[in-house]
């Protein structure tokens, strides 16, 4: 019995010895290994070891991230019709109203893409003729300007960051493609008219890198200064303008520039053929180039065709 206890007792002393000298080496390889000396087998088994803990870790953290999207989506998704109702009640718009102005914006998108001078003549003429910009005069008393019955606003839809990208290409297309590079380098200013198109003009003066003059009614500061901006004598500039109508007032800018300015050229995205706008210009030496020409009978014609009038 004394013999099988010590017999015991030496096996126990060699595992512990086995187990420290096991330890010790480990030790010793995880020193070399710190210290960037390479054992090839002892160096495979860390990198897998500390592979197997990223990949633990990436798996958790995916495990985490996916559980969070599924909670938020089933959120969004169980309010989805209280939070359209509450946008729609924000925008003043009713269910119908709001099926309306997706169709208006899915006819905008579906229109000819601009690669061509033809496929900017038919985008120029979609919008002109939505619902965006297009005002129907004929049906409301009192107008303010009644020198058209289809009036075409493309002021306001400027404010709309789409439209507005949209137009102020057109008008650079249209500027660079009419202004060969030396006249394009003459270009000291771009100006536009007393009740032109402003975020128009700004834009498009923003895009070419041209500083920007803005006509005004009355004068400011001095006596003779009618406009916003910085405009000298003897200065080349073109006019940036989005419908012309009567021309009248592009010819009182003109009549309030200062003595020597040369007028290089005037740019409008529409012509309106019913008041002659463009031969009053071309009277006076203007080249006056325009993307797009329409009239009261041609947008109603148009309308009419797409059943819309």
């Amino acid at each position: 019995m004394e013999h099988m206890t010590e017999y015991y007792k030496c096996f126990q002393d060699f595992i512990g010895y086995l187990i420290l000298c096991f330890l010790a080496v480990v030790t010793f390889f995880d020193i070399l290994d710190h210290k960037g000396i390479n054992i090839p087998w002892f160096s495979a088994i860390q990198r897998k070891r500390e592979k197997d803990n990223i990949n633990y870790i990436k798996a958790n953290t995916y495990q985490c991230i996916s559980q969070i999207f599924t909670e938020d989506h089933n959120l969004l998704m169980q309010y989805k019709d209280e939070r359209i109702r509450q946008f729609l009640a924000q925008l003043g718009l009713n269910s119908e109203q709001f099926e309306q102005v997706k169709y208006e914006i899915i006819k905008l998108r579906k229109s000819p893409p601009m690669d061509t001078w033809e496929n900017i003549r038919k985008r120029l003429e979609h919008i002109c003729i939505s619902d965006f910009a297009l005002i129907n005069q004929k049906g409301i008393p009192s107008v303010l300007y009644n020198a058209v019955n289809y009036y075409v606003n493309l002021t306001d839809i400027m404010f709309d960051n789409f439209f507005a990208y949209d137009l102020v290409s057109m008008m650079v297309n249209l500027i660079e493609s009419s202004m060969d590079e030396r006249e394009l380098s003459k270009i000291d200013k771009i100006v536009v008219t007393t009740e032109g198109n402003f975020l128009l003009g700004l834009k498009v003066a923003e895009r070419m890198k041209k500083p920007f003059v803005k006509m005004r009614e009355n004068p400011k500061i001095r006596q003779d200064q009618y406009w916003d901006g910085k405009l000298n004598s003897n200065e080349n500039i073109i006019f940036v303008h989005d419908v012309l109508v009567k021309a009248e007032q592009v010819i009182k800018s003109i009549n309030k520039f200062p003595s020597g300015i040369n007028i290089l050229a005037f740019f409008c995205l529409v012509h309106r053929s019913e008041w002659r706008g463009l031969e009053k210009l071309k009277a006076l030496n203007i080249n006056v180039y325009s993307i797009l020409t329409l009239s009261d009978e041609y947008i109603e014609n148009l309308l009419m065709s797409r059943g819309e009038e």
